[in-house]
């Protein structure tokens, strides 16, 4: 039976290992040797092996500590206390007359000396070394004493063969670091199930795989896995996430050095990850020294409380955390909510009350356009009614294989484009209304044969299939898919422009203007009757009579109260009348209660959402756009420039000179960006011009940045993943978004190192 020492006292025939058996696995003996010695042995370092390494773990390691290397009390006696490194006048001269040089401290952090030996150590060698059987070729003089002060600098030996274990050391955790950050712009997980060699898991999670498949042809990665000591690797889930955060740190610090000295714009928008929680995400808008727009993610704040104080409150630590300038924030972005917009105590009320005077707020362009569909479904009566059928229909096609193998069978027999489907709209995904509305018009022939099949199959499916393919053959269906088709294309091109990083405030609000202007071209007649031709020829493809009676629909009374009163009559939200003399005929009806309403009713919305020409900052904006009718009118572009701080009187002086400069080549501009390339070559004639330009093309357009940061964090805290935490969640989802940036590994392992000054490997 083996007998424990408890007199903590190194036996004669071992000896402190080297450098490089911090990365070493300890050689385990089959015995232990009987002899109790009396006294210490001076000559041997011994040194704590427990996990937490920045105490000892006892006060008998402390007393062990202290008698030795020639029982001196000039070296550091524990972790507790720094490298002992001082610096005198002379130094002793050995007999070959050298001697130690204070200047050997320099870019050597780990160099000790002690006076009495006249010797040099290695502070984490000494610490933090691992008893192997004596050998003279691994023992370390660095450890036990180096004075060979000749060879101190000789190449691969001294000071220079101790660094290059240094060396290998960072090369061994800069591997781990660059599999770390492949998993998280890849958007895999780390960790597995099992993860402990000891129970031998087929899958001990992707990180240990992946460095398990590099170990076959990489002799580094191999020596992290097999030779390193079991409390060392430096593979635990603690170290992860601390790479995780110096890796998405890194990222965060040169967004935040891009941002120092210029205007940037403040998006932010909430939203649940798996587990509930509430998350919200943090986007910078700026422009760079190039022109160009960049909108960078900086990460989720995980919100406890969701009133606007709290939020305004979350939003500032969290900036100043990164030390982004708030005083240069020109504006905010949010959604409509009445938390975040609210104009007496919403967050963008507090936030420029209380941190930012020059944050404008501005609501989110492609959350407005969401909204006026979503009133305008709601206005025009049937129009709800045709997109909860067009739910139904989707929910009975994908929720069941067996009517969804119905539908590819008539998909195949009509030789229709099989890889199309039906899509579903919802109401969070701003475009998906065409979308949905275009993949219903593609595969109607298919919807409807394969309803037909199902009801002479008979069954508990035919029910459902009978009653939407009675919804599907409505004449009203049929008029409001076409009309609808024609009326939110046109939207459609519109979102997908506004989710665009790269599109200013001006040029949306122009866009905005062409988009209003071409839906009320097509309110006429000739527009009505070549779409009522169109649907006449699709219904008798299909065996559909548009003269066939509709069904009545109640038309809600008016209240009594308001029965001496005067009701005016528009084509907004008119419901059928109670009898069938209201309409000569169908077509009248589609007219009256379809296509003019809908019209109507997107033009009143799109006034009114995106009307912001009461504000007159935002309208001044309108003014730096190369096709704007008042286009670099000074007096239209006082109030911008007086947010901008630039001074008004310089200003005016060069726009005289520029409107002259770029005369001939305005008809060729389309954007801010043209008018500000046009000007590069010249910048420095026009600094106030080319600022404000500048601060106009960085004011926003929508918070979408926002809404892509969800959707990777969806990828990302998955239902399997549900236990990811909220500051990993975040450095996740940076290094997964924000994957153009560059990462320096060496960078990363020095702030590592800085962050474990006791660091159980040397790696400076």
């Amino acid at each position: 039976m083996k007998k424990n020492n408890n007199n903590n006292v190194q036996s004669p025939n071992k000896d402190i290992g080297t450098l490089e058996s911090f990365w070493s696995k300890r050689q385990k003996t089959d015995q232990v040797s009987n002899e109790t010695p009396t006294t210490l042995d001076t000559s041997i370092t011994i040194t704590t092996e427990t996990q937490n390494i920045s105490v000892l773990s006892s006060a008998d390691q402390v007393q062990v500590v202290a008698n030795c290397v020639a029982s001196s009390c000039d070296l550091s006696i524990s972790v507790a206390h720094p490298p002992m490194r001082p610096v005198l006048s002379s130094y002793p001269v050995n007999h070959e007359n050298r001697s130690f040089q204070s200047q050997w401290y320099q870019n050597r952090p780990w160099l000790e000396y002690s006076t009495k030996n006249d010797s040099a150590h290695c502070y984490c060698c000494r610490h933090f070394g691992q008893l192997v059987q004596i050998n003279r070729f691994q023992s370390d003089a660095f450890t036990t004493g180096f004075n060979s002060w000749r060879r101190a600098l000789e190449k691969d030996r001294g000071f220079d063969k101790h660094n290059g274990a240094n060396q290998k050391n960072r090369a061994k955790l800069m591997k781990i670091c660059s599999t770390i950050l492949l998993c998280a712009r890849q958007m895999i997980a780390l960790r597995g199930h099992v993860e402990n060699e000891d129970f031998r898991s087929s899958n001990r999670g992707n990180f240990i795989e992946i460095l398990q498949w590099a170990s076959s042809t990489d002799s580094l990665v191999n020596s992290i896995l097999n030779d390193s000591n079991s409390n060392s690797t430096y593979l635990s889930p603690t170290i992860q996430n601390e790479i995780l955060n110096i890796l998405a740190d890194q990222i965060r610090r040169k967004i935040s050095g891009e941002i120092k000295n210029r205007p940037f714009v403040l998006m932010a928008d909430e939203s649940k990850d798996i587990t509930g929680k509430e998350q919200m995400s943090v986007v910078l808008r700026y422009v760079d020294a190039e022109n160009e727009i960049h909108e960078h993610f900086m990460g989720f704040i995980k919100l406890d409380q969701l009133d606007a104080k709290s939020l305004s409150e979350k939003l500032f630590e969290f900036l100043q955390k990164y030390e982004i300038p708030i005083e240069n924030c020109i504006a905010q972005c949010y959604d409509g909510a009445s938390v975040m917009s609210g104009s007496q105590a919403g967050v963008q009320t507090l936030m420029r009350q209380n941190y930012m005077p020059r944050g404008i707020y501005i609501h989110c362009f492609a959350h407005r356009l969401n909204l006026v569909i979503g009133d305008v479904c709601k206005v025009v009566s049937y129009i709800d009614e045709f997109m909860a059928i067009l739910s139904k229909i989707h929910e009975y096609f994908t929720w069941s294989s067996v009517t969804n193998e119905y539908f590819r069978h008539a998909q195949w027999s009509l030789q229709l484009d099989t890889s199309s489907s039906l899509k579903l709209w919802a109401q969070t995904r701003w475009d998906s209304r065409w979308i949905s509305i275009d993949a219903l018009k593609n595969n109607y022939s298919a919807i409807i044969t394969a309803l037909s099949d199902l009801i002479d199959n008979g069954g508990h499916r035919a029910i459902d299939a009978r009653g939407l393919l009675a919804a599907t053959q409505e004449p009203l269906f049929l008029v409001s898919m076409f009309i609808l088709h024609i009326l939110l294309g046109p939207i459609k091109i519109l979102s997908d422009q506004l989710k665009a990083i790269s599109i200013d405030y001006a040029s949306a609000k122009e866009f905005i203007r062409s988009i209003i202007d071409q839906i009320k071209f097509m309110r006429n007649e000739t527009t009505f009757k070549c779409l009522i031709n169109d649907v006449a020829d699709f219904g008798k493809k299909h065996n559909i009579n548009l003269d066939q009676p509709t069904r009545l629909r109640r038309r809600a009374s008016i209240p009594t109260r308001f029965k001496d009163s005067v009701i005016f009559t528009t084509t907004i939200g008119q419901r059928d009348r109670g009898d069938q003399q209201s309409f000569k005929s169908n077509e009248d009806k589609f007219r009256q209660e379809l296509f003019y309403s809908l019209i109507d009713s997107i033009l009143l919305e799109l006034n009114d959402r995106f009307g912001d020409e009461n504000i007159l900052l935002l309208a001044s904006v309108s003014a730096v756009h190369p096709k704007n009718q008042k286009f670099l009118d000074t007096e239209e572009l006082k109030p911008l420039a007086s947010h901008l701080t630039i001074d008004i009187n310089q200003l005016d002086n060069e726009l005289n000179v520029v409107k002259h400069f770029i005369r001939e080549k305005r008809t060729t501009m389309n954007t801010i960006k043209d008018l500000l390339t046009e000007l590069a070559p010249v910048n420095d004639a026009f600094p106030a011009t080319t600022s404000l330009l500048r601060g106009a093309l960085c004011l926003p357009v929508s918070s979408t940045t926002c809404e892509r940061s969800f959707s990777r964090m969806k990828l990302i805290k998955t239902y399997c993943r549900n236990s990811t935490g909220d500051e990993r969640l975040s450095d996740l989802t940076v290094l997964a978004v924000e994957r153009t940036f560059n990462i320096d590994l060496e960078e990363t392992v020095d702030i590592f190192s800085t962050n474990h000054q006791n660091s159980r490997i040397l790696l400076r």
